[in-house]
């Protein structure tokens, strides 16, 4: 998909389809955006828009300014904001990382002190990338107070719902994205939680003629159309896959209320998920979940002890009981975690692999 003239239907179809994501995130008329191969790609589209917008140098070059531009995530949040600083000529070291809290949401307290911080310095902050739902612990950000803060000082504010976007389909949980409305861009991957075969990935901008001024390259050898641009102009990729199509058959065959019900049975195993570890005493989760992502672990006072310990459970549901949980690294520890996402657990699964982590303790030497 690089021009209407060579995919006329598809790329009618994408337009739209954004433009209807992007009502459903609760942005205003004159918003859109368009479908990448991949979260961090959206990531960095949004970025580089962010730092045109924000710092008019679409035509010039960082180099052109005389003050370090800065960017403020949490530190959790996911690897591909500082790979899209690193590539698009902002530096990675340029890329402020903020306090999370108990439940890794970001500390806005410690964001307003690192953004006054900066401005002291002499730097230029220029954007904001909250997340909302981070990759180990599925934690989102608290969006309206960020959302707020980056009024204040005039930064664009970015919402990384690559994973925890699913939520605009749940009635009962939707409100843990409230505040992402006022986003001015927005990068989600159907790929994730709307079951969608990967790749699959959008980025949604507040308003979407200004993503154009910002980020479009006009190209000779695509014929000038009338009411719709070319594809190719206004993505990082140029030359993609059909992505839309993946995610227009699947939304035609699940719906909204199929995704509801999806949404609403992978929470419902978490609750019983959490309840099960919460009476093990030898157990801790890592946070509150605020999705179906959850961290937990055997608790040792012993740090490297504690590593140690979940580094050989992890292996022991692998190898002997065929249960694979990852193991992350979160706040410098080994953590187990699970992924609630497959529609064919059970509570009886949930069982099983509690049953075998009760064995595992009970005959720890």
């Amino acid at each position: 998909m690089l021009s209407l003239e060579m995919s006329p239907l598809l790329t009618q179809l994408e337009n739209n389809l954004m433009s209807q994501f992007a009502n459903l995130f609760g942005l205003p008329s004159g918003s859109g955006g368009v479908m990448l191969s991949g979260g961090t790609l959206a990531n960095l589209q949004a970025l580089v828009v962010a730092r045109n917008n924000k710092l008019k140098i679409k035509d010039g070059n960082v180099y052109s300014l005389l003050q370090q531009p800065v960017v403020f995530t949490s530190d959790v949040a996911h690897v591909s904001v500082v790979k899209s600083c690193m590539l698009m000529g902002i530096g990675s070291s340029n890329v402020v990382k903020v306090k999370s809290n108990q439940n890794a949401q970001m500390c806005v307290d410690d964001l307003i002190l690192k953004i006054d911080e900066q401005i002291k310095l002499g730097n230029i902050p220029f954007a904001i990338v909250a997340t909302a739902g981070t990759t180990i612990t599925g934690s989102i950000d608290p969006l309206n107070e960020i959302a707020n803060i980056a009024k204040r000082f005039n930064l664009w504010f970015h919402v990384d719902a690559i994973y925890g976007g699913a939520l605009i389909f749940s009635v009962e949980h939707k409100i843990l994205l409230n505040g992402i409305e006022l986003a001015d861009s927005i990068s989600f991957n159907p790929q994730k939680w709307l079951y969608v075969a990967k790749t699959c990935s959008m980025v949604l901008f507040r308003d979407f003629s200004g993503m154009v001024d910002n980020f479009r390259i006009t190209a000779p050898y695509m014929k000038d159309q009338e009411h719709f641009i070319n594809l190719g102009e206004i993505t990082v990729q140029g030359s993609k896959y059909a992505e839309v199509l993946k995610l227009w058959l699947s939304l035609l065959g699940l719906g909204i209320s199929g995704y509801q019900q999806l949404i609403l049975h992978c929470y419902v195993l978490r609750d019983v998920f959490v309840d099960k570890a919460a009476c093990r005493k030898y157990l801790e989760l890592a946070t509150n979940p605020d999705t179906n992502v959850i961290c937990f672990r055997i608790m040792n006072s012993d740090a490297d002890q504690c590593d140690l310990l979940n580094e050989q459970l992890q292996s022991y549901l692998l190898r002997q009981c065929g249960f694979f949980v990852s193991m992350p690294k979160f706040k410098g520890q080994n953590w187990l975690r699970v992924v609630l996402i497959n529609p064919f657990i059970t509570d009886e699964i949930i069982d099983e692999l509690f049953t075998k982590i009760d064995w595992f303790v009970q005959n720890l030497n």
